[in-house]
């Protein structure tokens, strides 16, 4: 707890200094800017000099724009909708399932968090193991991704002692799922032939 408030003192304190510096400098270039404009053949900076001064605080502006959250940087698919996602990852307790792209997650009633990936492959005739393997990694790696990005997740998990499994299966147009192949405590269980 003590060491999160030091670490956010030391960003606002950080993004102070970057406001001050940006804020002092454009000012400064402002004022030589118009005395260049006012008087051309005063002693001041050559031209040249002007425009790289002018990229350097136009760069600064826009490092503040994006420290500041004013213009938002899209770190995943994910992270998106963020506030979005924190709210439906909340009903995930209630045994309400959370939907993104081809990831479902859902809690049952028999403690477990079910982690389901739908295979990207559109015909079933066409899944093979090693691909569903493939996606078995990256679902593992999305559902990482996803606790990082957002610690309820976590919590969840961590309060009600729920189990993770993992599951991959194939979408038939939404009619039905059918089940490719689960992990569950490290243990591979396939459901296919192929």
């Amino acid at each position: 707890m003590f060491t999160e408030q030091v670490i956010e003192f030391t960003k606002l304190i950080g993004k102070i200094i970057l406001l001050t510096l940006t804020c002092f400098l454009s000012f400064a270039y402002g004022t030589a800017l118009s005395m260049k404009i006012e008087h051309p053949n005063f002693k001041n900076l050559p031209n040249s000099e002007f425009v790289i001064f002018g990229v350097i605080i136009i760069i600064l502006i826009y490092i503040n724009l994006k420290v500041f959250g004013i213009l938002k940087a899209k770190k995943s698919r994910i992270i998106i909708k963020g506030n979005d996602i924190r709210d439906r990852i909340r009903l995930v307790a209630d045994g309400i399932p959370l939907k993104l792209d081809n990831l479902t997650i859902q809690t049952t009633n028999s403690g477990k968090l079910l982690v389901t990936g739908w295979t990207n492959t559109v015909h079933f005739e066409n899944i093979s193991r090693d691909k569903i393997l493939q996606e078995l990694d990256n679902l593992k790696k999305s559902y990482s991704e996803l606790t990082k990005s957002f610690k309820e997740l976590n919590d969840i998990v961590k309060n009600n002692r729920l189990t993770i499994e993992y599951h991959m299966a194939y979408d038939d147009a939404g009619k039905s799922g059918i089940g490719l192949c689960s992990e569950i405590d490290g243990k591979l269980d396939w459901y296919i032939e192929k």
